[in-house]
């Protein structure tokens, strides 16, 4: 298994964080020989306020011609205490010739999605 990539981060302002992944995985199955997959993903990070942020990640393969999609907003009301809402979809990238009733380049439904709320609260035991 091999996977050369190429990343570049940039950081416009003090609140926001921006990055970019190409990465080639070869890899040898025994059932799939030569497998080989692309995957491209993106990640930006906003500080909306000093406690209060905003994540979110794109990824996008070859190999099954999916994208996820996640956004998390996270609040932290004190060191190890934070609540999370948190959005993921999958959405299919069928190419127009697989689906005749489609106008544009890509078909791009959900397949999958979910909103998930977390809330940790940390208890200092004396």
């Amino acid at each position: 298994m091999y996977y050369p990539g190429i990343g570049w981060k940039f950081k416009p302002c003090e609140k926001i964080n921006l990055s970019l992944s190409v990465d080639y995985y070869y890899v040898d199955y025994e059932k799939e020989p030569d497998s080989k997959d692309l995957i491209v993903y993106s990640r930006g990070e906003w500080e909306i306020l000093p406690k209060f942020s905003l994540k979110t990640f794109l990824q996008w393969s070859d190999l099954y011609e999916e994208m996820d999609i996640n956004l998390l907003l996270k609040y932290d009301f004190f060191a190890g205490s934070h609540i999370y809402l948190a959005y993921n979809d999958v959405r299919a990238l069928n190419s127009r010739s697989e689906r005749e009733d489609h106008y544009g380049k890509y078909d791009f439904q959900s397949i999958k999605n979910q909103m998930l709320f977390k809330f940790t609260y940390q208890i200092a035991v004396l």
